[in-house]
């Protein structure tokens, strides 16, 4: 089977497996047994192509085209790719196996089909950050991440630090988003394409142009990698989840700014090749500074 089709089966599990469990409501054991499931078959369908990319560096892309103004729907896995998509598979499973006995002592007062179902497309939205390759698919899964990360931080919303902690982050989530924004509409005009194959083909950019880009990468993908001191958000949002939604934080989520920060010095690593040691001194510094405190 197609690397593409199963990756297709990888999401269509994911969302398929939530929106089952969402049906389920308060039916805690079934509806917490469908996202799991769903969970699992996603793990299982989506290591095959993410150790081909990884192991066989198999390249591929998938575009639908959309009969509207927001360009294809465009999927693809590299190399780059297939190493997150193997750690987000593998921690989304585990901890959804934790989670199905955390949180079945809350199912007496409140339906687990919610949080299930938000778990699940928190998931499906990394893998399509993984997998995206133009703006526009990447930008609509970074935004149903946060989005959906938010309702899960939120899901204790009767105590008021769970509530403060989760709108710190929902702020901090779409700050960073603004400036990814701002990064992909300049890229867009200067490569004429949202497509990430026109970034890396593109005329070269000024100093000016190119300083303006890493910092908005910079701003944005830092403030989802927590880096210092756009950390902020990141102790009270990882306290107040569920101890599983905080594993899949943790270990993946914020990683999926790092993730962004290298696909962009991939994609224009011919355009501006001090973007690295920048990088490497902003890293540094924050280190230094985080050890400090």
């Amino acid at each position: 089977m197609t690397s593409a089709r199963l990756l297709t089966i990888c999401l269509a599990c994911l969302m398929g497996g939530g929106l089952l469990a969402l049906l389920a409501g308060r039916r805690a054991r079934l509806a917490s047994a469908l996202a799991v499931f769903g969970v699992l078959l996603a793990a299982i369908a989506g290591m095959v192509p993410a150790v081909r990319a990884l192991v066989q560096g198999e390249t591929w892309t998938l575009r639908i085209e959309s009969t509207g103004n927001y360009g294809a729907f465009s999927l693809g896995l590299d190399p780059l790719s297939g190493y997150f998509l193997v750690a987000v598979l593998l921690l989304g499973a585990f901890a959804s196996i934790y989670g199905r006995e955390y949180l079945l002592p809350y199912a007496a007062h409140r339906s687990m089909g919610p949080p299930w179902f938000f778990y699940n497309a928190a998931i499906a939205s990394m893998v399509v950050i993984l997998a995206a390759r133009n703006a526009v698919t990447f930008f609509g899964g970074w935004e149903v991440m946060a989005t959906a990360t938010y309702l899960l931080v939120s899901f204790e919303h009767e105590r008021s630090a769970v509530r403060r902690a989760a709108w710190v982050y929902l702020v901090a989530a779409h700050a960073g988003a603004a400036f990814l924004l701002g990064m992909f509409s300049l890229l867009g005009q200067h490569a004429g394409s949202f497509e990430f194959a026109a970034f890396a083909h593109m005329p070269s950019t000024s100093p000016g142009l190119s300083a303006t880009i890493i910092a908005c990468a910079a701003l944005g993908f830092g403030v989802k990698a927590g880096l210092v001191p756009l950390h902020f958000w990141l102790p009270e949002a990882h306290a107040a989840a569920p101890t599983h939604v905080s594993a899949l934080m943790s270990g993946v989520m914020i990683k999926m700014g790092i993730y962004g920060i290298l696909r962009i010095l991939v994609l224009l690593r011919e355009q501006a090749s001090w973007w690295a040691p920048c990088l490497i001194t902003l890293g540094l510094t924050g280190a230094l500074f985080g050890i400090s405190l």
